[in-house]
């Protein structure tokens, strides 16, 4: 059995970086009693937290609802809308759930600590796929964000409106009741807590994501070292009734063992895989909704009935028509469509990539 100190410092490298991000927030567990000032400050945590996210709920609604008019842009502001409020949802079961989690984290140490040095290797390795996938969420999401809601705003400048009105962009529209949010200092605070929300967001995405490759993970490490018993169990010389007791009762109990973890697992996961799906389906639908306007406004002006206007006026729609043969579409990263063909192509390949795992394995 690998020495404890080791085993700490490594669990405590593999917990790291979804650690950050949880206390952050003010949900990681504490395994001791917290003293009455920390046990503040995580209320304090948790009330900052949600006044952010629903900062943006609150008053992005009171705009779609009160100041835009446009059905279509009205889709699209629901976007960040959803947004925030699977991030709050997601957020609030990892609190519900904060005990659970406490608990699950508690079994992964024992699990380590009991370990051999070949499964503490098949620990390790997993929980080092775990890391790198909650650090590649946060970059990316840092790198999306940072983009969206601070470099594109301020790329555009101030923009002049046909009525000779000047605005100034916001990450997210917003209106508030009480005073105009383009006037400064206030659209400067707003602009500034938008941000600030933007980083509790993606600071909620990477820690969930983080909790999932934990358990995962960890889940494929038990089942590979259950594998490895399995495979010991034929291999070895001494076939004794005794011997082969205490080794199918290990395997048992083993098995048991993982089983339970798995349904502590769930209580913690489901809810947060629900919230998950429903929030990247929405936006996906969001998404596709403006995708079709377009392919239907090059549909429109190829069924056109120009020939009944006068010869003048119809040849001013060559242009229109010519350009509309091109419709808008989202990509990602520039090489591929976000599109319902490119959503059912990717649904075959991982269907067909499935298969062929189920074959092989």
């Amino acid at each position: 059995m690998p020495p404890i100190r080791n085993v700490e410092e490594d669990l405590k490298e593999a917990f790291r970086f979804v650690q950050v991000h949880l206390v952050l927030l003010g949900a990681w567990p504490s395994f001791t009693k917290p003293p009455w000032y920390s046990k503040i400050l995580r209320w304090c945590k948790i009330f900052v937290v949600l006044f952010l996210q629903f900062s943006i709920v609150v008053p992005a609604a009171l705009y779609m609802i009160l100041k835009e008019k446009s059905g279509q842009r009205k889709v699209s502001l629901m976007a960040p809308i959803v947004f925030s409020l699977g991030q709050a949802a997601k957020y609030l079961t990892m609190l519900y759930r904060m005990n659970d989690f406490g608990k699950t984290l508690s079994a992964i140490r024992e699990d380590w600590l009991n370990a051999t040095e070949e499964d503490q290797h098949t620990l390790r390795a997993n929980a080092r796929i775990g890391y790198k996938v909650a650090l590649l969420v946060a970059i990316s999401m840092a790198g999306s964000g940072l983009f969206y809601r601070v470099i594109l705003p301020i790329s555009k400048g101030t923009i002049v409106l046909p009525n000779n009105a000047t605005m100034r962009l916001l990450p997210c529209q917003v209106y508030f009741i009480f005073f105009d949010v383009q006037v400064s200092p206030y659209f400067e605070m707003v602009f500034t807590l938008q941000v600030f929300t933007g980083v509790v967001n993606y600071a909620t995405q990477t820690g969930t994501v983080g909790v999932f490759s934990i358990l995962c993970l960890h889940i494929c490490s038990l089942l590979r070292i259950l594998i490895g018993k399995l495979v010991e169990l034929t291999k070895q010389s001494d076939f004794s009734e005794k011997v082969l007791h205490e080794k199918i009762v290990d395997i048992v109990e083993y098995q048991t063992k993982i089983k339970r973890f798995i349904s502590n697992v769930e209580l913690i996961t489901q809810y947060l895989c629900f919230y998950e799906i429903v929030d990247d389906t929405c936006i996906t639908c969001i998404l596709g909704y403006c995708t079709i306007v377009s392919t239907n406004l090059a549909a429109t002006s190829n069924t056109l009935r120009w020939y009944r206007l006068p010869t003048k006026r119809a040849r001013s729609l060559v242009l229109v028509i010519i350009m509309s043969n091109y419709p808008i579409k989202l990509t990602a990263a520039k090489l591929i469509d976000v599109s319902l063909a490119t959503f059912t192509d990717i649904m075959k390949t991982s269907m067909g990539y499935l298969n062929i795992l189920r074959e092989v394995t």
